[in-house]
């Protein structure tokens, strides 16, 4: 697992190609990060699981999300588990979602589909 304490230890993950942060490893194979501060990039982000309080990115691809605020340009999807408090896409028409179940919001009662979009 990759733990990210500040955003400065991001920086070598960067792909300015792509503008995206890839949390790979020396084969290509995406590798789990913790980021033990809230993140804030106008990048993508490219991981295995993310574990995070508060992330603020373009578009987020993960097999699992855990965090609490997430804000993100376009698309944040996730493909096995999707965990969080708040999600907020900037674009009218972004799009949020788990691939393989659905969206638990932490602290709602009954996790009311009503306030899930897809």
């Amino acid at each position: 697992m990759i733990i990210i304490n500040s955003p400065e230890e991001m920086e070598k993950y960067y792909d300015a190609k792509t503008n995206t942060y890839r949390f790979v490893d020396e084969d290509g194979c995406r590798e789990d990060v913790a980021f033990k501060c809230n993140i804030e990039m106008g990048a993508n982000i490219y991981a295995w699981n993310i574990n995070a309080q508060d992330i603020d990115a373009e578009n987020i691809n993960a097999r699992n999300i855990d965090a609490l605020y997430i804000s993100y340009y376009a698309f944040c999807i996730a493909y096995q588990s999707f965990k969080c408090k708040s999600i907020t896409g900037s674009r009218r028409n972004a799009v949020h979602m788990c691939l393989d179940g659905e969206i638990e919001y932490k602290g709602r009662k009954n996790n009311d589909k009503r306030l899930q979009r897809i």
